[in-house]
C-alpha cells in the first residue's frame, strides 16, 4: 500500500515537473509547449491522482486549473463530479455528471456515476436511462457498478423480485467485486426467510476484496442470530468488534452480543 501511494505521487510530480517545463521552459530551446487539451490532461492526471489518495480537496485544485483552461472535456466534469460526490455536495456533482453524459452520452463511466447521484437524491425515474445504458454496454468492465445501482432503484420501487435479479446479475458479471450486490441480495433473503440463502451471501460480501466492508459481517452476525446459531453470531459480532473498535458497528455488534443466550 505505501509503495502504491509514493508511486502515485511521483507520479503528481512528474505531472507537475510537465506542466511547469511546458509553461515556463525555453522555446528558444526548441521546446514544444503543450496544447490546452494537452494540459487539461494533465490537471485531470494529477486530480484524478489525488482522488485515489483520498483527497478530493487536493483533486479539485488540479481540476479548477483544467477547468479554466477548458471547461467542456467529458472527462474533466465526470472527475468533478466523483470530486463533489466525495464531498457529498450532491447538487453540484450532478450537475457536472450531467455535463459529462451532455457532452458525451455514450460515457459509460459517466453514466453510472450519473445514475447513482439521481439514486441517492431520490429521483428514481431519472436513474433509470443512464443506468440502464452503463449495465448494457458489452464493453463496460465495471458493468457490475451499474447493475447493483438498478437492484437498488428497483428495491426502493417495491419491485424485490427484479432488484434481485439485478443484483444477481451484477454477481455475475463480476462475482469478486460484487461486495454491495451480495449485501443486499442478502438482505432481501432475509427477508423472505431464506437464511441459509443469506448467510452465504453475507459471507460473500466480507470475503477477499469485500473484507473491509463492516456492514456485511454485522448483517452476518444477525442472520446467524436469526438462524439461532449463536456460537457462530458471537464469534461474528465480536469480529466486528475486533476489527472495528469505537465505532458504531461495534457498538451495534456489542449490543446484539447481549441478547444472544
Amino acid at each position: 500500500m505505501r509503495l502504491k501511494k509514493r508511486s502515485r505521487s511521483i507520479t503528481k510530480v512528474l505531472l507537475v515537473v510537465v506542466l511547469n517545463v511546458s509553461l515556463y521552459g525555453c522555446a528558444s530551446a526548441g521546446k514544444k509547449t503543450l496544447t490546452s487539451e494537452d494540459r487539461v490532461k494533465l490537471y485531470v492526471d494529477m486530480g484524478n491522482s489525488s482522488l485515489v489518495d483520498g483527497d478530493p480537496t487536493g483533486a479539485l485544485e488540479s481540476f479548477k486549473q483544467a477547468e479554466a483552461i477548458d471547461d467542456s472535456v467529458p472527462e474533466l466534469n465526470h472527475s468533478l463530479a466523483l470530486t463533489f460526490y466525495l464531498k457529498r455536495d450532491l447538487k453540484t456533482a450532478l450537475h457536472y455528471a450531467q455535463r459529462a453524459v451532455q457532452k458525451k452520452s455514450n460515457y459509460t463511466n459517466a453514466n453510472t456515476t450519473l445514475g447513482k447521484i439521481y439514486l441517492e437524491l431520490g429521483m428514481l425515474d431519472q436513474a433509470s436511462e443512464p443506468l440502464n445504458q452503463a449495465a448494457h454496454d458489452p464493453l463496460n468492465r465495471e458493468a457490475y457498478k451499474a447493475w447493483t445501482s438498478l437492484g437498488i432503484l428497483e428495491e426502493r420501487k417495491g419491485n424485490l423480485d427484479s432488484a434481485d435479479a439485478m443484483y444477481s446479475q451484477a454477481i455475475q458479471s463480476d462475482g469478486s467485486n460484487s461486495c454491495l450486490a451480495y449485501f443486499y441480495r442478502g438482505n432481501l433473503r432475509l427477508q423472505k426467510k431464506q437464511t441459509s440463502e443469506a448467510i452465504r451471501d453475507y459471507t460473500l460480501a466480507s470475503q477477499k476484496f469485500c473484507a473491509k466492508f463492516g456492514d456485511a459481517f454485522l448483517a452476518l452476525g444477525q442472520a446467524y442470530q436469526q438462524s439461532r446459531q449463536y456460537d457462530l453470531a458471537r464469534k461474528t459480532y465480536l469480529e466486528v468488534v475486533q476489527r472495528y473498535p469505537d465505532s458504531p458497528l461495534a457498538n451495534k455488534a456489542i449490543e446484539q452480543l447481549r441478547f444472544l443466550p
